[in-house]
């Protein structure tokens, strides 16, 4: 009961605040995510129950994924939502079928000198990520996802498969 309890207040007070806005300011230097990593995981360490567990070992007992994770995940949710057409497609993402990959979202092009100066800060924000992880998931999934009524759920094994290919 008491990690339950432990572990509601974490999700419920704390991480909401290390999220907020995550698809705006993805951070993109190891040194930022490893801040943000490194709070949860004090505070997951902290929980009764939690002592000699790795952080990863952490999140599994606690049901808890990596706040990188997350952030992959909710990118992922945002593009299937403008992919089908649930939400405006304000960002100008720009899909294109292609029988062999499945669909693919193409990635922004930098026209201009004065683009290039910013790619480096727009790759790690959402309309530079978007088109990485859409693009490592399996030609059959893009067409297949489903997400739970109110919008918040997408299989898990589509953000690990994206991940493991990421890490691979």
């Amino acid at each position: 009961a008491v990690v339950s309890t432990q572990s509601t207040g974490y999700k419920a007070l704390v991480r909401p605040i290390l999220e907020y806005c995550c698809l705006v300011w993805s951070p993109r230097q190891i040194s930022d995510i490893q801040a943000l990593e490194a709070i949860q995981r004090t505070l997951t360490s902290k929980i009764k129950g939690m002592t000699g567990l790795n952080y990863w070992e952490r999140l599994e007992q606690l049901g808890l994924m990596s706040l990188s994770r997350r952030r992959d995940r909710y990118c992922l949710i945002h593009t299937w939502k403008i992919y089908r057409k649930i939400v405006p497609n304000d960002v100008g993402l720009d899909f294109m079928e292609n029988e062999r990959l499945g669909d693919q979202l193409r990635t922004p092009r930098f026209r201009h000198w004065a683009d290039l100066k910013r790619a480096n800060q727009l790759s790690a924000s959402f309309w530079g990520r978007a088109p990485s992880l859409w693009n490592k998931l399996p030609p059959e999934r893009t067409k297949t996802i489903e997400l739970s009524h109110n919008g918040d759920m997408v299989c898990a094994e589509v953000v690990t498969h994206a991940a493991a290919v990421d890490q691979g």
